[in-house]
């Protein structure tokens, strides 16, 4: 077993290359099986089935427990968390077209996104409506060569901040901020947790933002 003191977050990447989209599939429960067979694109099963087996045999580095054993629920907003084995182990999850990645602690909230950069997007128009001000500045300040990775670098620092949150939509997208160079967050005005911010880039294709309690050390695990 893997040890994992409190205070330290793991991180998990697995490349997720063309292939079959059913490995991994033999890992997942009934749910998340049904959840698979309800999607339409074989890369969207692909991905899904990675990234689900990707978590289950990375908690199963910390625990005696079969990666088919673990049980999972969500939240109000939609935020899955373990319900047993008890463990203590807490984890967030994502996946974008080529790669699947989690990030996993003890008793933490944390929060993962990883986004492609190489996708066209009306980034001005995306970012009038999801970005708080500073943000918007800092996406019309990058050089041409710079937009891409400016915008999903704010995208997917933002994204992380949600989902460390737990609250979805709920969460008005202006109320927090974030900064690329050198990675930060400024939290919302009803959250008085502090957060340190890490972005890097996994591929030469995707970004990976973390956003995990100020102090926390991150940690690098490599494929689960």
């Amino acid at each position: 077993m893997l040890a994992l003191p409190p205070g330290t977050v793991h991180v998990w990447v697995r490349p997720v290359p063309p292939g079959p989209e059913d490995e991994g599939l033999a890992l997942l429960d009934q749910g998340e099986t049904a959840r698979w067979h309800r999607f339409h694109r074989a890369e969207t099963r692909r991905l899904f089935a990675a990234a689900h087996a990707l978590l289950r045999t990375a908690l199963s580095q910390y625990a005696a427990v079969d990666p088919r054993d673990w049980r999972f629920a969500a939240e109000a907003h939609g935020r899955p968390y373990l319900t047993g084995p008890e463990t203590g182990l807490t984890f967030n999850l994502t996946h974008a077209d080529g790669l699947a990645a989690c990030a996993i602690a003890r008793g933490l909230t944390v929060g993962i996104d990883a986004e492609r950069t190489d996708r066209r997007l009306d980034l001005d128009g995306m970012a009038r409506v999801a970005f708080a001000e500073s943000e918007r500045a800092q996406v019309a300040a990058a050089p041409p060569e710079r937009k891409n990775a400016v915008f999903f670098g704010v995208w997917t620092l933002k994204e992380a901040y949600i989902k460390a949150r737990g609250l979805g939509l709920a969460l008005p997208l202006k109320s927090f901020s974030v900064t690329v160079e050198a990675p930060a967050i400024t939290p919302s005005p009803d959250d008085p947790q502090a957060w340190d911010a890490t972005l890097t880039r996994p591929t030469a294709e995707h970004l990976l933002a973390l956003a995990v309690p100020r102090g926390a050390a991150v940690e690098w695990r490599g494929e689960g």
